[in-house]
Formats: structure tokens, sequence, C-alpha cells
């Protein structure tokens, strides 16, 4: 890691504001999403700098893209946010480890995996070949490197249980629970100038992640309100995990809907019976506005930091659903609904 400069707000409030100002949305969002065929895209997508274009390397890039922003920035703020910031950047390391996990434990999925780990240099590398041989969740934890020194009890937990029961799913979503543990506690712990808006800003997303879950059990899966009270990720804002219990008794879309609290019902109302990814993409739209108006606090620069990482997840999502739609051949104007904050 590259020493912190601690660098002044007001820096920083600029820096960002160029960085956004420069981000692949509005006019360079619309010409990816008219694009029509692949060689297009391929030709837009180098000149925006992208050296990947093929559907192999393109989403390993964009995730490398974003991390590196992320630690670019981390590198101008106080140790506190830069934490948080850290914090952020490991998602790769748990989407990491969930990859290796599924190999580990379901070796009929074969596959050189090393194509399918993102490997950044300020994050511990996973040895791959090495964990897929071991030969018992123990010798597996022996040469499991941690991004936190603190998960070295809860991975040990979530890796032993999996070796009993084979849950993937429930392995997946305890690994979830932690990236958000340690992320609201690095927020929590920023600042007080952002601490309180940037805490919510991640408990909003804990509420959207929950709430999808539970939509689409409600119209997929199906599964027993009791195995989904054990995945639903802790702390939300507006929907602590007691009322996400309520709410998975319920029998319909609709019926989630009319028991949400207010804000939520009044997003979701006009999408009950449209195809799920409308509500999805409705709540995510949502929560990238309230990071738009904290972004643009000109009384408070400060919170140009909590908010930006909320918007440029948003531009790598949009960068990933373009270029999935335009591969899978969907319409420019249905694409263009699927955009967050288009």
């Amino acid at each position: 890691m590259k020493p912190l400069t601690n660098a002044s707000h007001d820096f920083i409030f600029a820096k960002l504001h160029g960085m956004w100002a420069n981000a692949v949305r509005g006019d360079s969002l619309q010409r990816l999403i008219k694009s029509t065929t692949v060689e297009n895209l391929q030709r837009e997508l180098t000149a925006l700098g992208f050296a990947n274009t093929r559907r192999d390397g393109f989403h390993k890039e964009l995730i490398e893209r974003e991390m590196t922003i992320l630690n670019t920035i981390r590198g101008h703020l106080d140790r506190r946010t830069a934490a948080f910031y850290d914090a952020l950047g490991a998602r790769v390391y748990y989407e990491n480890l969930k990859t290796i996990l599924n190999y580990r434990f379901f070796p009929e999925h074969e596959a050189d995996i090393t194509s399918l780990l993102i490997e950044l240099p300020w994050q511990p590398a996973f040895p791959a070949q090495d964990l897929l041989k071991t030969k018992d969740s123990d010798d597996f934890l022996r040469r499991l490197p941690l991004a936190n020194a603190q998960d070295a009890e809860p991975l040990a937990a979530i890796i032993r249980e999996l070796s009993d029961n084979l849950d993937i799913m429930a392995a997946e979503c305890a690994i979830d629970q932690l990236f958000y543990a340690n992320t609201l506690a690095r927020a929590r712990a920023t600042t007080l100038d952002i601490r309180g808006e940037l805490s919510r800003l991640v408990r909003r997303e804990i509420d959207i992640i929950n709430l999808c879950m539970l939509l689409r059990n409600v119209r997929t899966y199906h599964l027993p309100p009791e195995r989904l009270h054990t995945l639903w990720i802790p702390d939300g804002d507006a929907l602590p995990v007691a009322a996400i219990d309520e709410l998975a008794a319920s029998p319909s879309h609709p019926a989630v809907v009319k028991n949400l609290p207010r804000t939520f019902q009044a997003l979701l109302e006009p999408f009950t019976t449209a195809d799920l990814y409308v509500s999805e993409n409705a709540l995510w739209n949502a929560l990238f506005q309230d990071a738009v108006a904290l972004f643009r606090n000109f009384d408070r620069p400060s919170l140009s930091i909590a908010a930006y990482p909320f918007l440029l997840r948003s531009e790598t999502l949009n960068l990933g659903r373009v270029f999935e739609g335009v591969h899978f051949g969907i319409p420019s104007r249905d694409m263009h609904d699927m955009m967050i904050g288009a």
C-alpha cells in the first residue's frame, strides 16, 4: 500500500468531480448502448481505453479498473477513511474466495480457475492450485490468505460448515454478510463529517440486496422463511432482519410491496407485475440518487468522498450490463431501462 497523503477535502472534492465528469455515462454510455453489434461495441470500448474487449477478459478488466480507481483515491485520504475504501476493495477478495470454494468443494467443475480470479497487487494472492488440492478444511485454512486478520475465525466457521453440509448458497451468503459487516464497521469508524451519511449509504445497499433476494424468492425460488432467515445481511437501514423475516411469509410480489416501509412501497408499487429486473433497477437507481445528492453538496465537500464509491459502482454495473446486452442482442431501448442513473 502507498503511504496516505491525507489531502484536503477541497482537493479531493475537485479531483473526484473531475473523475466523475470523465466517467462513462451520459453521451458516452449512450454510444455504447447504441453499438448494436459486438464489433461496434469493441471499437467503442477500445476508444474508451479498455484493452480487453472480448468476453473472457472484459469483466475482469472492468472490476480491476474500479478497484484501481478506489485504491488511487484512498492514497489521498485520512487513515480511517482509507480503511473504509480498503474494505470496499476487499470485495474482490471475497468474490475470489467464493470461486475457490465452489471449485474446491465441488470438483466436478473442472477448469483452470486462475483465469477466473482477479489479482490486485495490493491484495493477498490466492495459491489457487494448492487450495484446490488441500486434503481437509484445516489444511485449506492453513493455506488461505486473509484480507483482514479479524476474518480468521468467521471464515474458519464458514469453511468448516461448508465442508460438513456442502451448502454453497449458505457459505456465499455468509461471506457476503462478513463483507458488509466489515464495510459497515469501517464506515462507522470514519471521521464525524462523513460517518452518518456514509453508514446510511452502506445500510441502504444492504436493504436493497435483502429486498432483491426476497423478491426473487417470492417470484422464483420459494425457499421457506426459516431458510431465508440465515441468508439475510444484518443492519439494513429501513428493513431490519425481523421486518424482512415477516415479509418473507408474503404470498406474492404485490403483497411484499404492500407491507414495505412507505419509501420502498412508493418506489416499487408501479412495477409489481413487471419483470423483476425493473424493480431491482428502481432500487439501485434510488441509491444512486441518494449518492448523487451527497456528491453534489458543495457546502460539505467531504461528502463527495462518501458518495463517490457508490457512483463508481453504478458505472461498473452499467458497463457490464451494456456489454452483456449487446452480446445477447437486447434492443437499445430495453438496455436503457437497465441502466443506473441514466
